[in-house]
């Protein structure tokens, strides 16, 4: 699956084909009470509160001029780039799942970073761990983690691995050798392997007691059931050709949304703990395309009220409120307050003032990485241009919702010295 960098609200009440009846109630599920920390206020740690995968912090005066910072990453074979697989651990340890690109074997690779100490280093590779456990097929590559990376109830962080050698991108034909779901204890370099399914799993979201995957091609939901340990069901929502969205959005319920792209329209369903139907919301500007061209969910934060903020890859914002009444989807119109943009990264820092994020016009002839901010009560964006430091040239910048205890926002992705693609990531300041 190739990566290109593509260049009045309302809200929708959930709807399908068959009915023009008012979206279903969506009961909560059972599940347990998340881990909630509140850390101290101290001298350069502001209040914060951590509820499990994501860190809330006080609003800034301005969520304007933020600054960049590169990290050192280890120096790994045939890595290439960090795509938006990130994630953050109970002890405030930051997750980046490097991919590979070139000839011969390719095994993405998981890298802790320990921000209090400023170090990095490997915490394993799937082919190894693959060859540990007995699992390793002949001539099977896995050269990529892109789901993010999520620390369950269990405490366990879960991912999944994804071949990408032998598909079609037209949807024909799917990789030769799959994917793999994982989970690692934070720490460990001792992966335990938990599935193995025949789709690339690009994507993941954590709800309630469930972590949710998606494949292509079609559109392939799998639910993994973090209190049972086991794969509890897997649903074919439908997408075109070879079109992937690039995330998935999942709810404090459990409920989880997912893009279906079939006869020239996109619309967000979403599923309950059980993997039932229960509504259907229409996209607007959501690109369509039968191929990797259309990367549809860039980027998606949760929010403070259980419900998360989500943007297409043509820059439409929208926010899905969780309601006892039925959940309602509310469209923000631009992220950016010129228009349409590609913006695969998004934040928030109290979880409920704004959502924040880097991105680029480069369909508007602007290829300017832009620090977007978005006041979610007054309805209106701002931009201004952001200098992200470099080892070389060609950035692609991906990642959302990782922060660390001081509430340090991490960005992922790649950089191009001569021809040759290396991985890179950066922790932002507010």
């Amino acid at each position: 699956m190739k990566h290109v960098a593509l260049l009045i609200p309302i809200i929708l009440a959930g709807c399908s084909a068959s009915t023009s009846a008012p979206p279903p109630i969506a009961h909560a599920s059972p599940v347990s009470e998340p881990d909630i920390v509140v850390r101290p206020r101290g001298p350069e740690l502001p209040k914060s509160i951590t509820v499990r995968n994501v860190i809330f912090t006080p609003q800034p005066e301005s969520p304007l001029r933020p600054r960049a910072q590169s990290l050192e990453l280890p120096i790994l074979p045939t890595a290439s780039a960090v795509w938006g697989s990130t994630g953050r651990d109970e002890h405030g340890h930051i997750y980046f799942g490097v991919s590979t690109e070139g000839e011969g074997e390719l095994s993405a690779r998981l890298v802790d970073h320990d921000p209090h100490k400023d170090t990095t280093s490997e915490r394993g590779n799937v082919l190894a761990q693959l060859r540990r456990l007995g699992l390793a097929r002949p001539g099977e590559n896995q050269n990529k983690i892109h789901t993010k990376i999520w620390q369950a109830p269990d405490g366990w962080l879960h991912f999944a691995s994804m071949d990408e050698g032998g598909e079609n991108e037209d949807g024909t034909r799917l990789p030769t050798f799959g994917s793999h779901i994982w989970r690692v204890r934070p720490g460990s370099d001792q992966w335990e392997h938990l599935e193995a399914v025949p789709e690339a799993l690009i994507a993941s979201a954590p709800g309630g007691n469930f972590i949710y995957y998606l494949g292509y091609f079609g559109h392939v939901l799998y639910q993994w059931n973090v209190e049972s340990g086991r794969l509890t069901g897997r649903v074919r929502v439908g997408a075109v050709g070879g079109h992937t969205t690039r995330n998935i959005v999942a709810d404090s319920r459990g409920h989880v949304f997912v893009p279906r792209v079939v006869s020239g329209k996109a619309e967000l369903v979403e599923f309950d703990e059980t993997l039932r139907e229960v509504a259907a919301f229409p996209l607007t500007d959501y690109s369509l395309t039968p191929d990797s061209s259309s990367h549809g969910i860039v980027s998606w934060t949760p929010l403070a009220d259980g419900g998360a903020a989500f943007v297409t890859d043509r820059g439409r914002l929208y926010r899905l409120i969780p309601r006892s009444t039925g959940t309602a989807i509310i469209d923000l119109g631009y992220l950016h307050p010129d228009g349409p943009s590609y913006t695969a990264s998004l934040f928030t820092f109290d979880g409920e003032s704004s959502v924040v994020g880097i991105g680029h016009r480069q369909n508007s002839g602007d290829a300017r990485y832009e620090w977007i901010a978005y006041d979610l009560r007054l309805r209106r964006g701002a931009a201004e241009e952001v200098r992200i430091p470099s080892r070389g040239n060609g950035v692609l910048l991906y990642g959302s919702i990782t922060r660390d205890d001081r509430g340090r926002l991490y960005l992922a992705g790649r950089a191009m010295i001569g021809d040759q693609s290396i991985p890179m990531a950066w922790s932002i300041v507010p």
